[in-house]
């Protein structure tokens, strides 16, 4: 009878007494994502030969809106990405919206060079991308 009633007593005081907080522990844990990205693996043949692999490119984006001078920023990014300075205020334009892609796909060294330059609103992002080594494969 002591054991029945000090399991009753303790169903009482966590539905009573620490309920709401239990419930809302329970609902956080039950909610919570988590998001796990692995590295993609190398893709061989039966001999061993890379067909397929995964390579880390860089690219440069600008915020167009908070740059405050756009003129400046072409003048100086113009000879690291290898284009004028016309192409790039073209890009920065406020008509072309407020995010724009630079360049895509640029080296290390250029990646670098760019955020040397330490100009608010650009950007360099990381993604990686599949590089297949014969292209087509029948």
């Amino acid at each position: 009878a002591l054991v029945w009633g000090w399991l009753w007593a303790r169903a009482w005081h966590l539905q009573m007494i620490e309920g709401s907080d239990l419930a809302s522990k329970a609902r956080r844990q039950h909610l919570a994502s988590e998001s796990v990205v692995g590295e993609r693996g190398m893709i061989l043949d039966r001999n061993g030969q890379v067909l397929a692999r995964s390579v880390e490119s860089r690219s440069v984006s600008a915020y167009v809106r908070s740059i405050k001078d756009k003129h400046q920023a072409a003048q100086s990014l113009a000879p690291i990405l290898k284009m004028s300075q016309k192409e790039i205020l073209k890009k920065l334009s406020p008509a072309k919206g407020n995010f724009v892609w630079l360049a895509r796909k640029v080296d290390d060294t250029t990646a670098a060079s760019v955020a040397k330059l330490n100009i608010n609103s650009i950007y360099i992002t990381k993604k990686i991308r599949r590089e297949y080594q014969f292209r087509h494969v029948s």
